[in-house]
């Protein structure tokens, strides 16, 4: 028995994106954490596609390296993210990257979710969990390093960068 067809049109993506992955460094492209990143990959196959880009100015997706604050509404299922020009918008999608994704609002965002989902509890407990238990003690703990850093760097020098487990080098 054959699994699923997939729509000729997505053939038209994919397989130019597979050719490219083939000759990904020879053409330029950054791998991600060792292996190569299937964002380049998908664009060049809805290029050779003929995919027409949408223009997104943030009501689709944000990222979280281009806003400075975002606030998310779990009970109603909304968020609000503020750029650093200022300008507002409300995304269907926020995507944590990087480290984003093990901090504030991230990780009280997931415990919430947790709480609700796997053992039951209303939403509004569950995310007032997620605040008491993430994101109290991550600002707590980013206000003590903020003030007592320039001492620390006085007293001992800059630390070493440690490596990062999301870089391969």
């Amino acid at each position: 028995m054959q699994g699923p067809r997939r729509p000729a049109r997505q053939e038209k993506v994919f397989e130019p994106a597979r050719k490219a992955e083939k000759e990904y460094d020879e053409a330029g492209f950054i791998r991600l954490r060792g292996v190569p990143n299937e964002e380049p990959l998908i664009s060049v196959g809805m290029a050779h596609a003929g995919c027409k880009p949408i223009n997104d100015n943030g009501a689709i997706k944000v990222d979280a390296m281009c806003w400075k604050e975002v606030t998310i509404n779990l009970l109603k299922g909304k968020s609000q993210v503020t750029f650093p020009d200022g300008r507002r918008v409300s995304p269907v999608l926020l995507h944590f990257n990087c480290s984003f994704a093990e901090r504030p609002p991230y990780t009280n965002a997931v415990l919430a979710l947790k709480m609700a989902c796997l053992h039951q509890w209303p939403m509004l407990p569950a995310e007032i969990a997620g605040t008491f238990v993430c994101l109290f003690p991550y600002c707590l703990r980013q206000t003590i390093l903020n003030v007592f850093r320039p001492l620390y760097h006085k007293l001992f020098g800059f630390r070493k960068i440690k490596k990062s487990h999301r870089m391969p080098i």
